[in-house]
């Protein structure tokens, strides 16, 4: 059985997605259901075993097919709701990595406005500074201001 009720990861949600695992390991262990099938944690099982990265499971014993729809619902979109203060720290440590606002968002399930308007919140109150360049999900870097310049390749 397939409970996947989100559609695919952006490329650069992906990406961020992807450095995290690298760099952490898997955070949030993947729900499974008692035979196996995958509740939430798509994306986070598929990339750990791409990169050949230990994941530890969580397994729930569901009732019906229902269930376990309202199971990987529930558990897709309790992820999402995050406080303001947690999501801002989430927003500071992947913009600090290097990760654009569109892979930010597409991590925490917000808006690219509202991860802006988070980033401008922490710089303006003087708690962190936001990077000199970020990367793309193709791997370049530009200028954190989101100008393209006319040699990046400095920027590497």
């Amino acid at each position: 059985m397939h409970y996947q009720l989100f559609p695919a990861l952006e490329p650069a949600t992906e990406a961020a997605l992807r450095a995290s695992i690298q760099r952490f390991g898997v955070l949030v262990p993947v729900t499974v259901d008692q035979h196996g099938n995958i509740l939430d944690g798509h994306h986070r099982k598929r990339i750990a075993d791409e990169l050949g990265v230990d994941c530890d499971l969580r397994v729930r014993q569901v009732n019906s097919e229902d269930e376990a729809n309202e199971i990987a619902r529930t558990l897709n979109m309790d992820r999402r709701h995050l406080s303001a203060e947690d999501r801002r720290r989430m927003v500071e440590a992947l913009r600090s990595e290097g990760h654009s606002y569109r892979a930010i968002a597409g991590a925490l399930g917000v808006s690219k406005s509202q991860v802006a308007n988070d980033a401008d919140a922490l710089s303006r109150s003087g708690q962190w500074s936001p990077p000199e360049t970020v990367r793309t999900s193709d791997g370049r870097r530009y200028p954190a201001n989101g100008r393209r310049i006319q040699n990046a390749s400095r920027y590497g």
